[in-house]
């Protein structure tokens, strides 16, 4: 599996989400109500993300793309989710990308929707998120301290 390149920059800071369906199955019938159930946990979210790059950085970008990871390998690399940048195994969807020219710039703004496979909630935020609603940074990595003074707070 290719890794990102370190010579071209993170994704550009902003964050959007297009959750899959979550392995959820439908059922829709004529009378009553329509059914579901969970078929599979598996989360491939998908998130826009943003690259502004030089010249020379297009040029790697698109060979990174293009020809080392062939449109449609998985790759390890960054990208921005609700909590900032993260890490993790993704890839272009349909293996697509837009390249424009940045007005009276020698930039080029690059976008793709990328698939980020089996995404993962951070509990350690979610439990504080809970029990410390006004004081979640306070807590945020430490489940211990949290669980130790839930109740004394």
């Amino acid at each position: 599996m290719e890794t990102w390149p370190d010579i071209l920059p993170k994704p550009q800071r902003g964050y959007s989400i297009q959750p899959n369906s979550g392995g959820v199955l439908r059922s829709e019938f004529s009378t009553g109500r329509a059914r579901q159930r969970l078929v599979s946990d598996v989360r491939d979210d998908i998130f826009p993300l943003e690259w502004l790059l030089q010249p020379n950085h297009l040029v790697i970008f698109e060979h990174f793309i293009g020809v080392l990871c062939r449109k449609a390998d998985w790759f390890n690399g960054p990208y921005h989710d609700g909590e900032g940048l993260k890490s993790g195994v993704l890839r272009l969807v349909s293996g697509r990308w837009q390249v424009q020219q940045v007005r009276n710039g020698n930039l080029f703004r690059v976008s793709a929707n990328v698939e980020v496979q089996d995404r993962q909630f951070d509990e350690y935020g979610v439990l504080a998120a809970y029990l410390y609603p006004n004081t979640i940074d306070q807590y945020l990595g430490n489940l211990d301290d949290a669980w130790d003074n839930w109740y004394t707070e």
